[in-house]
């Protein structure tokens, strides 16, 4: 057992890299806690996010330093190292509302709106975006996978639709994509053709397998 010694709620499961643990104190005065081989680094005060967010922090590498990554209801990006300094560049306000955290997948961070849009954010703080027709995400998933493996991370995002969408890095729409379901997908060769098909839960409670590799 871990005492954080926090009054505030921590509405999201902790996000676990290595040796390292993060945590969001959901709340207005809230923010990042982080443990390093279970000490707290930042007793003192938490890396301050100015508004609510949601779900779990976003632990990543850049150039050799680490770095964690929260994105408010109201698209303020945070990005700070393990010493609590903001990255340059950052907070940055992506527009729309947001009620998922980024993910990071091939250098890049990724979040999606409420109102369907996939954002694609770089270190140096560029935006690049994609809608998603007929798509909204007030409770949706972004889920990260190299798929095919070959060399490269995918994204995969899914809302309140049957529709599981998936993307590479340069947010192009992969082959076969959208198929039927929701949630984070599991990927696993079925038919035994050596690739790995696409399963998932639809609206009507049945397991979907799309051949989504040829």
């Amino acid at each position: 057992n871990i005492e954080t010694g926090l009054e505030g709620g921590i509405k999201a499961k902790p996000e676990v890299s290595g040796d390292v643990i993060a945590f969001y104190e959901k709340g207005f005065f809230g923010g990042i806690y982080l443990f390093k081989d279970l000490k707290l680094l930042n007793e003192d005060e938490s890396f301050e996010l100015d508004g609510i967010a949601y779900g779990s922090p976003c632990i990543f590498n850049a150039g050799g330093k680490e770095c964690v990554a929260m994105i408010t209801q109201a698209g303020e990006l945070y990005v700070y190292d393990f010493e609590g300094k903001l990255m340059p560049s950052f907070p940055l306000t992506l527009d729309g509302v947001f009620y998922l955290n980024v993910k990071m997948a091939d250098g890049y961070l990724f979040a999606l709106s409420e109102a369907g849009e996939l954002f694609r954010v770089a270190a140096d703080g560029s935006v690049l975006k994609v809608k998603i027709p007929y798509f909204t995400a007030k409770e949706g998933h972004i889920t990260v996978c190299d798929y095919d493996g070959k060399a490269g991370q995918e994204i995969f995002v899914s809302g309140e639709g049957n529709s599981l969408y998936g993307f590479n890095s340069a947010l192009e729409l992969l082959p076969d994509f959208p198929v039927s379901g929701y949630g984070n997908p599991l990927f696993i060769d079925l038919n035994g053709d050596n690739n790995k098909d696409c399963l998932t839960i639809t609206f009507d409670n049945k397991i979907y397998a799309a051949n989504v590799l040829n």
